[in-house]
């Protein structure tokens, strides 16, 4: 049995109706559940029968993990909203016209269809754009809120034939008829998105009572995590299943953040109109943060005036949070730095240090202090796989192979390993050819002959070989693994195979739903890959290191450290302001509870609370006066918030000498011209930005 406290174990054991949990941060509640897990069980209940649902899958799996150590046994029913809704429509889907054998339509392949449908309609509200490609993600994320708050195509199309703005009238009518066309193409080939899984799940039940009555016979007991981060198609879910039962949903409202998912912290308040007979117990007692801490973080999250009440407190003792204000950025992330190397060398594993940050560019300047001093960190996210220096290598290599006059890639690829050319010597040789092709110059060259020799051959190769062959000949020939992860960390060698291994994987996914298995029909794929923007994660770093973490708050959720640092705490930073959505719903067209427009600066102030109750012993707040730009920022409101829990204890340290760019040139001198295609090529790779526009090396 779990050692519970007093309002812990009330919760786990109040099973004659409904329970709606809400428990703050730190308070203890997956011990709660598991517990009611291990109740049911000891009672009779067979494992399989009590279905526990989460939000993420790493809550799926610590949740698994406790329940599974506190039964001595497999809990087979737990999972995310999506793999459970996965599984059923695997099942019987075939009832709502799913097919059982569908696949799932996901990141830049849902993007290129998406785009490839609104170029086939050729609606001029769409396509007559300055950018027209740009709007293709916004329109994806407006269909995302579509079936995530269940709203059929059929209502916002009459919101649109009403519509008094005639310009957003014609807009949404543009994106009903794409989104009519993306389901009938969806239909054809047998694909479904991620929001289909839940929208088809619910029809599925809805719609079919004998059905319905099959799962709610195999799951009678239901358990929900994390409830104030559902969207309504996942509460529909929840409501169909848990309808007549006994349901025990547990919620924070304090920590609902993912407002950009379709999360609301409205659902706690829907589930007691959906279950009036609902008991709500409340758990205030956090067993993770310090008394400070969360005097510090209830005297913020208290100026959220619509939340549900709660008593915040501890009984741990521990330092007062520290405030910090710093003249500037660099100064800011090089005490941060300083700051954690202390501690480390005071005998707090660094495994135990956290800096979470509103943004991945507010992460960068530290990440990069503390390379600075070597003290070891990961950055978690903030860089897709296409952007992996590993990935960008062998994205040059294909590109030579399918075009060899291409001068950046021919740059990158001699530069970098397996050669790892002198880069002021292979710029010399590109750049001064006398009409010569670039390839034919580098075989003149005695260091780059063999490579330009191998170079020119599997390009030859590549107007005959399948892409996936061709991709191992290129990894096989030119050894670049073992070149590149000779000089690396073992760890980090080991990561980078696995992200060529993944991209190799990548390729061999086009060849599977592709006729054409060509290089040059690959290419073709990649360059539409590469401007959707869509990126899946690379391989993550070593969790098990023992090295400071730094990652953005909605990464930390669920996490918890000794020692976290939050940066960057001024207006416009956090509290971020927000910016109106020119592919926005419609109000009128969602549910009554889920109209009103949530308030932007609540849920800022709730970001930094999920932060601030990350901590354990040591919290520290910190702010610049100046970041780039120069101009001077305020002090984010939120930190008087802080300051009147009396909690707090201040410093104001000083500056230090910070490397100055060079001096702008002066007219005549080489002025800096900017122009949309170099920003865009800075944005896309720095590396071919610099050869370009720096080195003035020619395309061809």
């Amino acid at each position: 049995m779990s050692r519970l406290d007093k309002a812990q174990l009330a919760a786990a054991t109040a099973t004659e109706g409904p329970v709606r949990l809400i428990a703050g941060a730190g308070t203890g509640k997956t011990a709660v559940i598991a517990e009611r897990f291990r109740r049911l069980v000891a009672a009779g209940a067979d494992p399989a029968s009590i279905l526990v649902m989460t939000f993420t899958d790493r809550a799926a799996g610590e949740m698994r993990r406790r329940i599974e150590e506190l039964i001595g046994g497999e809990a087979p029913a737990v999972g995310t909203v999506h793999s459970i809704a996965l599984g059923w429509l695997r099942a019987d889907g075939w009832r709502v016209g799913v097919p059982a054998r569908f696949r799932i339509l996901a990141g830049a392949e849902r993007w290129i269809l998406a785009r490839e449908l609104m170029w086939k309609l050729g609606d001029p509200v769409l396509t007559a754009d300055e950018r027209p490609d740009d709007l293709v993600a916004p329109m994806l994320q407006m269909l995302e809120r579509l079936k995530q708050e269940l709203v059929p195509l059929r209502r916002l199309s009459e919101w649109s034939s009403t519509d008094k703005e005639a310009d957003r009238a014609q807009l949404m009518r543009g994106c009903v008829d794409l989104f009519h066309e993306y389901e009938r193409e969806c239909r054809r080939r047998g694909l479904i998105d991620f929001d289909d899984l839940l929208e088809r799940a619910v029809t599925m039940l809805s719609t079919n009572p004998s059905v319905l009555d099959g799962y709610r016979h195999r799951h009678p007991h239901v358990l929900v995590d994390e409830y104030q981060d559902l969207n309504l198609a996942q509460e529909r879910l929840v409501e169909l299943m848990a309808q007549g039962g006994r349901p025990l949903v547990v919620g924070d409202d304090d920590q609902s953040i993912y407002r950009f998912r379709g999360a609301s912290r409205a659902s706690l308040e829907r589930f007691s109109l959906r279950f009036p007979d609902a008991q709500t117990i409340t758990l205030g007692r956090n067993h993770r943060s310090s008394r400070r801490i969360v005097e510090a973080a209830a005297s913020l999250i208290e100026h959220n005036s619509e939340r549900l009440p709660k008593d915040l407190r501890s009984g741990r003792s521990g330092a007062r949070v520290q405030l910090w204000l710093l003249p500037d950025g660099g100064t800011e992330a090089a005490a941060i730095a300083e700051e954690a190397s202390r501690l480390a060398a005071s005998g707090v594993p660094l495994s135990e240090i956290a800096v979470l940050c509103r943004t991945n560019a507010i992460a960068r300047p530290v990440a990069g202090a503390l390379a600075a001093i070597g003290l070891p960190h990961v950055v978690a996210g903030g860089q897709g796989m296409l952007g992996r220096p590993e990935i960008r290598d062998v994205i040059a290599m294909l590109r030579i192979l399918n075009d060899p006059t291409d001068v950046i890639a021919l740059a990158r690829m001699f530069t970098r390993p397996p050669l790892s050319l002198a880069p002021e010597a292979a710029l010399k040789v590109l750049g001064d050819r006398d009409g010569r092709p670039p390839l034919t110059s580098l075989l003149g060259w005695e260091p780059a002959r063999d490579l330009a020799g191998l170079v020119e051959d599997l390009a030859a190769q590549a107007l005959r070989l399948d892409v996936r062959d061709l991709f191992f000949e290129l990894m096989n020939r030119t050894r670049y693994l073992e070149a590149l992860t000779a000089d690396l960390e073992a760890s980090e060698g080991a990561r980078c195979a696995a992200n060529v291994s993944r991209f190799a994987d990548g390729i061999a996914e086009f060849c599977d739903t592709s006729e054409d298995h060509s290089l040059a029909s690959y290419m073709r794929h990649l360059d539409l890959v590469l401007l959707s923007g869509e990126d899946e994660s690379p391989v993550a770093p070593d969790v098990d290191a023992n090295a400071v973490s730094v990652m953005t708050i909605h990464q930390a959720k669920g996490l918890e450290f000794d020692v976290v640092f939050v940066p960057s705490l001024v207006e416009g930073r956090l509290p971020q302001s927000g910016r109106p959505q020119r592919f926005e719903l419609p109000p009128a067209v969602l549910e009554p509870l889920v109209r009103g427009r949530e308030d932007v600066i609540a849920e800022e102030r709730r970001l930094l609370y999920v932060a601030m109750t990350r901590a354990r012993r040591h919290l520290y707040l910190t702010r610049a006066s100046q970041y780039e730009g120069g101009r001077r920022w305020r002090d984010s409101r939120f930190l008087d918030e802080v300051r009147s829990s009396g909690a707090v204890v201040e410093h104001s340290i000083p500056g230090r000498e910070i490397p100055q760019p060079s001096p702008a040139p002066q007219a005549g001198e080489g002025s800096l011209v900017l122009s949309y295609s170099a920003i865009q090529a800075y944005r896309d790779c720095p590396r071919a930005y610099w050869y370009r526009y720096e080195q003035r090396l020619p395309a061809r």
